[in-house]
């Protein structure tokens, strides 16, 4: 589970698709300790990176 902030989700639906699609694409590789979150257009550099282990984001430990 991928959790993302409402500031976040909003950067990786700034742009849209040439049909106008709008979307957050999730991936993570191998064992990574955390996922990689993207939109429309960004480069690698831009990822939006997230802890695979939410629980300290949703107060859970």
């Amino acid at each position: 589970m991928a959790v993302l902030s409402y500031e976040d989700a909003m950067k990786c639906l700034d742009n849209t698709t040439r049909s106008g699609s709008r979307r957050i694409t999730v991936m993570r590789i191998g064992r990574e300790h955390d996922f990689y979150c993207y939109g429309v257009g960004f480069e690698e550099e831009d990822y939006i990176k997230c802890p695979v282990d939410c629980t300290k984001f949703l107060g859970v430990q």
